[in-house]
């Protein structure tokens, strides 16, 4: 593979502060990374840029059996929930928590189990 015309496909889910102020500011400076989705369900058409498809939900973005990678930059009670989902769905999803996001995770995996939350 020639690495110098690759690019990383990089959707993110979660269009906040963080995303707008720190993540898209950063995709917009690697030349090997390109943006291709936003999944956030107030829209943020204003963070659009040709070639950028929005989603209202991280279930519609997967159904669209996207190529690439996903940042989940939703808020704290939210990212135990998409990271699950996502690597349900096959994904590695990249959180912007560290290990304390683990428990969240193995405690939100046994609920969605039980059935207590989708």
């Amino acid at each position: 593979m020639n690495t110098d015309s690759y690019k990383l496909a990089l959707a993110i889910c979660g269009v906040g502060r963080f995303a707008t102020k720190r993540i898209i500011p950063a995709i917009a400076m690697c030349s090997n990374v390109e943006l291709v989705a936003v999944i956030d369900p107030l829209g943020q058409e204003q963070f659009l840029l040709p070639g950028v498809r929005p989603f209202k939900s991280l279930e519609d973005y997967l159904d669209s059996k996207p190529k690439g990678a996903i940042y989940i930059a939703t808020p704290n009670y939210l990212y135990a929930q998409h990271s699950i989902k996502s690597l349900l769905a096959g994904w590695n999803g990249q959180l912007k928590n560290n290990l304390r996001d683990v428990s969240h995770l193995v405690l939100s995996n046994l609920f969605m189990k039980e059935g207590k939350i989708k």
